[in-house]
């Protein structure tokens, strides 16, 4: 258990899930802005407006914590604790008395509404600090000279990019401020490159002397039982500290594998994170060399299926309901799973094609409009690695979070479409396992865009309940268009008022009709298939005769009922798309 929302414990909560833990609790005080809104990540649970009172031994391996909000047991505690005001203002660099009282050691000091901002320091410090000043309006920069990205947490290291890539501040690498003077009543900065004119400011942020532990606790309140107790404190510093008794500190970049190795031995050690740079200001010219695009929505599912929302930089094709585009990310990114990849750390790009989904409805309750839409959303799930088999994108998309930057390739391409869809008063019938639903998404809500006034089905099988995301969105769907039925099916878990069968056993058993009214009529219905190549059962052309595998997948079945397949010269009725 984590108890705090800074940087820091995000991350570690993060990388304690990526290694194999079961259960990781975030124990949050705010609600809802942390980094920078609400954290998710994969096996990680967030209680948000939880304050942490007392933590306390209880008989056995476990740490009982006393909050706002209940009782929580953890076998490991980690207090992610913010810095208190300082009692006195220690500035790191020269400051002249005439304008010392427009220079702060903290935030909370500050208090008129922040203007101009600069911001100077190491660490997370400063980049927490920055999020707080953008939220509240303020105009940033980050000084961070030298900075290495080693001892900062991993989301540090994210924000500091995401906010670059945006523009949202301005960030000086290599530049040093040297002194603080009065220049008309406003502070002004003077830096050690001649290159950078001194530049004035509203206010100056300068990141004192870290508080000490001791403080950090008495300023949280969180009272604590003595005893060689499994407590942690992240804290910047490993020497000369003073650690309240039953505490531990533990440094940032090296938390968790401390923690797996004295409380999780059976737990594999963190692999070894190959980073091709240590400094930030190459790592960000990586990106704004192969990034073009922002994640602007993302939602987990499940810890292994998203959807997220991506929005390019520049828009440069229109997008046709069905089609999809190509997402990219650096070999140099980390990996959630900790699989040996020969590739990580070389600058270059691993790209895979995705079909693009939709949110069906806009903020405001209409249909989306493809030509309106900013943004693109994708539905994915994550590729474990297998023997013979090393996944590059997903492992690292898990590991990505709204604000960060992403490859979006210029063009969206593909021929899976509407484009055989001529009657409106045709019958459409969408099957889809898993993922293979996103193209279904956009095309169903461009045809009642248009006003199709057939039936509407779409069939989506997933292995269980929790692999379905858009069924609210559907069934929404069907509320608002009586000509539209929703149908999902499950292969692995008995639910009440959900079909356990694979989709081809739909059909096979004459079952479609019975549960949806649509009839399989080859005269004025159109098939659109999308996923597990084993579900469409594409067949081998012999001397222009299909000839299908052994198992009888939906094409076959369809076949057999008088449907056609798709083949040059020939006005078929049955259209497909494999997804891998």
């Amino acid at each position: 258990m984590v108890v705090g929302d800074r940087l820091a414990g995000l991350s570690l909560a993060a990388e304690a899930a990526a290694g194999g833990l079961r259960r990781v609790l975030v124990l949050s005080p705010s609600d809802p802005q942390v980094y920078p809104s609400r954290f998710e990540a994969p096996g990680v649970t967030v209680r948000y407006d939880t304050v942490a009172r007392r933590i306390r031994r209880q008989p056995g391996p476990v740490l009982v914590t006393e909050t706002s909000t209940g009782a929580v047991a953890a076998r490991v505690v980690v207090m992610s604790l913010p810095d208190p005001p300082p009692e006195k203002r220690s500035p790191r660099i020269s400051v002249d008395p005439s304008i010392s009282p427009r220079v702060y050691a903290h935030p909370d000091q500050m208090t008129e509404n922040p203007g101009d901002v600069v911001v100077m320091g190491e660490g997370d410090q400063p980049v927490e600090w920055a999020l707080d000043l953008l939220a509240a309006g303020a105009k940033v920069v980050l000084c961070l000279p030298g900075a290495e990205f080693g001892p900062m947490s991993l989301l540090a290291k994210r924000t500091l990019r995401r906010l670059e890539a945006q523009r949202q501040v301005t960030l000086f690498w290599q530049t040093r401020p040297t002194r603080v003077y009065d220049l008309g009543g406003h502070p002004t900065v003077a830096f050690n490159n001649r290159q950078t004119p001194d530049l004035q400011f509203d206010e100056v942020l300068i990141s004192g002397p870290d508080s000490s532990p001791r403080r950090q606790l008495e300023n949280a309140g969180i009272k604590l039982e003595r005893g060689p107790l499994p407590i942690y404190l992240l804290f910047p510093r490993d020497k000369g500290v003073e650690i309240p008794a039953g505490v531990t500190n533990i440094l940032t970049d090296r938390a968790w594998e401390i923690i797996r190795a004295r409380h999780f031995p059976s737990l594999p050690p963190s692999p070894k994170r190959i980073t091709p740079v240590p400094a930030g200001k190459h790592l960000f010219n990586l990106e704004n060399r192969h990034y073009n695009a922002t994640i602007t929505w993302f939602r987990r599912v499940n810890p292994d299926l998203w959807i997220l929302r991506v929005r390019p930089d520049q828009r440069d094709s229109p997008l046709v309901p069905g089609q999809y585009a190509t997402l990219g990310l650096g070999y140099w990114e980390p990996r959630v799973d900790g699989a040996d990849d020969p590739s990580a750390g070389e600058e270059r790009l691993v790209r895979r094609s995705y079909s693009i989904s939709s949110r069906i409805f806009d903020p405001k309750g209409y249909l989306t409009d493809p030509a309106y839409e900013e943004h693109l959303e994708f539905y994915i799930v994550l590729v474990p690695p297998t023997t013979d088999r090393l996944p590059a994108l997903t492992p690292r998309l898990a590991l990505k979070h709204e604000g960060d930057r992403i490859y979006l390739g210029p063009r969206m391409a593909g021929r899976y479409t509407l484009a055989a869809v001529t009657d409106p008063f045709s019958d459409v019938l969408f099957l889809a396992t898993g993922t293979g639903e996103a193209p279904h998404n956009a095309m169903a809500v461009e045809l009642f865009r248009k006003g199709h006034q057939g039936r509407v089905v779409s069939v989506v099988s997933a292995r269980y309940a929790a692999d379905l995301g858009y069924v609210a969105r559907h069934r929404a769907l069907e509320d608002r268009f009586s000509n539209y039925r929703y149908l999902p099916l499950v292969t692995r878990q008995d639910i009440p008022g959900v079909l356990r069968m694979r989709i081809q056993q739909l059909i096979a058993e004459d079952l479609l009709t019975e549960e949806t009214g649509l009839e399989l009529n080859p005269s004025r219905l159109q098939v659109f298939m999308c996923g597990n190549p084993a579900m469409i059962g594409v067949p081998e052309w012999v001397d222009d005769q299909p000839v299908f595998g052994e198992t009888p997948g939906a094409a076959q079945l369809l076949v057999e009922r008088g449907f056609t397949l798709p083949r040059q010269g020939v006005k078929a009725n049955i259209h497909y798309e494999e997804y891998w």
